[in-house]
């Protein structure tokens, strides 16, 4: 079982399937979201499935996330449904064309206790996607951690340097830095993809932000994986499991400079 860390910097974990249902038109022009009217017979009746499905599993305080009258647009979510009541902690469900999540908040534990709430949130899917005989191939399957290192995790360090602690390597081209201006200071920021072994892909990006109103460094961390085929719940999990180990092993080790910081619950 993975720890939980105390004063962990965990804004969102999101676990997300994508996928391209049968009655979404092909992109007529380069670059023009594909799109279907929200009272499509098809995908009206998906959505309703949905927000059935997860009102069973206590996740009543739904929301439409766009009015009506727009189109939906694919893999964006349309409708977010909460559990007010969750004992594991603050977690969410969402869907529309194409695509499907479940999210944590803070107080995260750890993934072993949120994995039944995906796996769950899996389930109303398939449900949903059978009620319209929806069996397209899943495109992508994505595990997501955004994190924002705050004062206290940087313990006096700059930016910069507190990033190059956490094992980047981030610098400007010298003559860049010509043109700066007197007074001004260089924000960093940068972003990788990293194919994996797994045959999946690893993206990472982390600068200077602001997380809930404060300044903090950002880091967004995703493992996805592209099976382009019809997989079951199970695989679907199989491969959330994975990208986590993925993730769970690349953060622990980036944390070591600052591990005292955040100790494991019942650590002293």
């Amino acid at each position: 079982m993975s720890q939980t860390l105390q004063n962990a910097p965990l804004l969102e974990l999101i676990a997300e399937v994508k996928w391209v249902p049968p009655w979404v038109p092909q992109a007529m022009v380069a670059g023009v979201p594909r799109m279907v009217p929200q009272n499509l017979q098809e995908f009206s009746a998906f959505v309703d499935a949905f927000s059935r499905s997860v009102a069973s599993l206590e996740y009543t305080e739904q929301l439409r996330l766009y009015p009506q009258e727009l189109p939906a647009l694919l893999h964006q979510p349309l409708i977010r449904a909460n559990n007010a009541k969750a004992t594991i902690g603050p977690s969410l469900y969402q869907a529309g064309l194409g695509v499907f999540s479940a999210n944590a908040t803070p107080p995260y534990k750890n993934w072993e206790m949120f994995s039944p709430v995906v796996r769950s949130g899996l389930e109303a899917l398939v449900s949903a996607r059978n009620a319209v005989t929806d069996v397209a191939p899943v495109a992508s399957i994505t595990l997501r951690y955004l994190d924002a290192f705050t004062a206290y995790h940087l313990h006096g360090l700059e930016s910069t340097a507190f990033i190059k602690e956490l094992g980047f390597e981030l610098q400007a081209p010298k003559i860049s830095l010509d043109y700066m201006a007197k007074d001004g200071a260089c924000k960093p920021y940068s972003q990788f993809h990293i194919p994996l072994t797994d045959g999946g892909l690893l993206a990472m990006s982390v600068g200077d932000g602001i997380a809930n109103g404060t300044p903090a460094v950002l880091l967004d961390t995703a493992v996805t994986f592209f099976p382009n085929a019809e997989v079951s719940t199970d695989q679907i999990m199989e491969s959330f499991v994975r990208a986590h180990e993925i993730i769970d092993d690349i953060f622990r080790v980036m944390i070591k400079p600052i591990a005292h910081l955040m100790r494991a619950e019942g650590e002293k």
